[in-house]
């Protein structure tokens, strides 16, 4: 099932899709079944429950009746914020590998070389925790992206905060130009 009309309507325009996002980002989940089947006249209950399970990147979580995209948000939400224990889907600290990856666009390295990387259009900047997903979500931007090695270990040590979100995605504010090295180009 391609499901990036429901995926983008939990990250990026939920009005769109007839959806209201609390302040973390959860949304009742018979309105997004509701929504979904309103695009996709084949899709019900089920097909969604299949994708929210299978999904490979973890890009959903689900509770009870509810649902919210994991990360990748460009609309205002807190994931980190409140809540009882277990919700927010982060691990901070020793679950975060020393070093994660970046793939970007080639023509981007001198602006990151400076800036470092920034969000741009999202609320937090995404890292993976492997060279290849790297590369494949950098084939999104370019035929052959870039790879950059971020130093995970020592933005933490510095006091800044990494986040583990969904499976093999990690996520922090920003990432200063002094963390990061091309590991392939």
């Amino acid at each position: 099932m391609q499901f990036r009309k429901g995926s983008g309507a939990l990250r990026h325009f939920p009005g769109d899709a007839g959806l209201e996002l609390d302040r973390r980002g959860w949304t009742d989940y018979d309105v997004l079944v509701n929504a979904v089947s309103q695009k996709y006249d084949w899709a019900e209950r089920d097909h969604l429950d299949a994708v929210v399970a299978t999904d490979p990147k973890g890009r959903f979580e689900s509770e009870g009746d509810r649902i919210r995209a994991a990360y990748g948000h460009s609309v205002d939400v807190n994931l980190d914020e409140g809540g009882s224990e277990g919700e927010g889907g982060e691990i901070q600290g020793d679950e975060i590998p020393d070093r994660l990856y970046h793939g970007t666009d080639p023509d981007s390295l001198s602006a990151i070389r400076s800036d470092g990387l920034k969000p741009m259009g999202r609320q937090k900047v995404h890292l993976s925790g492997r060279p290849d997903e790297a590369r494949e979500v950098g084939r999104r931007h370019a035929a052959t992206p870039v790879v950059l090695e971020v130093d995970a270990a020592g933005m933490m040590a510095d006091g800044l905060e990494i986040a583990k979100r969904g499976v093999g995605t990690y996520t922090t504010d920003t990432v200063p130009p002094k963390y990061l090295e091309v590991r392939e180009k």
